[in-house]
Order: structure tokens, then sequence, then C-alpha cells
């Protein structure tokens, strides 16, 4: 199963087959949109993107081999400091998320988009629809998380992150245990799925002490699109 998406994001799952990458950049070709970037399986995931290296002008820009972690009931709640506030966040935290997401893509190895309009819009189409929750302290936010996608029950959260000087401290995962309760009250949210780079050890400790459990490995990668470069 395969889908190229009309801004060239091919995702995949073949059951960890990697024999079948030629075939499925072969019907991609044909479509028309180049493969910027893969979601698959992470055996598939490495084959699809050695089918893609030799394509001239081919650049890489980032590489991340993720495992997979999921929970199927709301994680317990947790106390925290006093004089924090967790909320669902609007248009008017705006400004105040903007510094916080790009020190999370810093810090994860992702390139911020720098048409700042779509950076807005796509910060608003999550917010508009309850996705972003915070953390703040006073007017500071301290900690993110987002439900980035739901389907039948099922989301996918990302954008977790919290300022250095207020971790271990149980924010983060107040504000994923109040993301999730809310959906769940809202909209019958009943798992959530997301994905963690391997070598982030700090982040698989964090998700599994909120009974997150490990469902498989995955290969997000991206290359330079051509207009980029």
């Amino acid at each position: 199963v395969f889908c190229l998406t009309l801004r060239g994001d091919l995702l995949a799952q073949t059951g960890g087959r990697e024999e079948f990458a030629p075939l499925i950049l072969e019907a991609c070709r044909a479509e028309g949109p180049a493969v910027i970037s893969v979601l698959a399986e992470w055996t598939l995931a490495e084959a699809l993107w050695a089918a893609l290296a030799p394509e001239p002008g081919f650049t890489p820009v980032y590489e991340c081999k993720s495992i997979v972690y999921g929970i199927t009931r709301v994680p317990a709640a947790r106390s925290v400091s006093e004089g924090i506030v967790i909320r669902e966040m609007t248009m008017a935290d705006y400004d105040a998320w903007e510094p916080v997401d790009r020190a999370f893509c810093a810090e994860e190895g992702l390139a911020v988009m720098p048409d700042e309009e779509r950076r807005r819009n796509g910060y608003r189409s999550r917010a508009d629809v309850g996705g972003w929750w915070g953390a703040f302290a006073e007017a500071l936010l301290v900690s993110t998380a987002c439900l980035n996608a739901g389907y039948q029950g099922i989301g996918q959260v990302g954008g977790v992150y919290t300022r250095p000087a207020y971790r271990r401290l149980g924010i983060g995962q107040q504000v994923m245990h109040e993301l999730m309760r809310h959906h769940e009250q809202r909209s019958g949210l009943q798992e959530v799925v997301l994905f963690t780079a391997e070598r982030n050890q700090v982040a698989h400790a964090f998700y599994e002490a909120m009974g997150f459990s490990q469902r498989g490995r995955f290969g997000l990668l991206f290359r330079q699109r051509a207009e980029q470069r």
C-alpha cells in the first residue's frame, strides 16, 4: 500500500518487504510529482531512499529512523508546579508558540518553514480544531503538544516539546494528558500514536513512563525540493 501526495510525500507500507521499492518508485514517477520525502517502515524506507539517491540534484536534508509509540488509554494526570496553566491554544497564542516551535525544530534537526504565511496557516489549521495545547507560566509558553491528525478514534500526536528549564517537572506529561482527555471527550479519541527518533533515549523514557509502548520502526526521510536548490 502506498500513496504519493501532490507535494511529493511518499507514504508506504509493505509489511517490511523492501523488494517492492522499485515498483513503487516506477508507479510514482509515472504520476508526475517528484518524491521529496518518504515515510515508511524502516527497511522499505532505506530501500526507497537508496533508489532515489542517484537522481541528479538529490540532496538529503533530514534522515531519521523513528520508533512508533502507541497508547490506547489517556495517561494518568500529573501534578505540576503552582502557577502553571495548561489549556487549549488559539491563534492569539501564535506569537508565544512560534519561538517554542523553532526551538523544537532545532532540537529535532528539522528545517523551519521559511514562508511565514504558510507557517501561520499551518498553526491555524490545527488550532482551529483544538489541536494545539500548551502549558503557560504566566505569559511564557513552556510546553506544547499537538494532535496533528485523527481518524476513527485514532490520533497522531507531534510537536511535543518542553523548554529545558521546565523539564522533569511533569509538565509535558500533563499537557499530553489534557490534550488526549479533551479529544477523548470531544471526538471519541481512543488511541494515540507518535514518532520519536531512535537515538532519543530521553523521549523513550518520557513516553514509556506515560504507558506508551513501541509499535515498530519507521523512516522519516526528506530531500531538498528542486525550487530550493
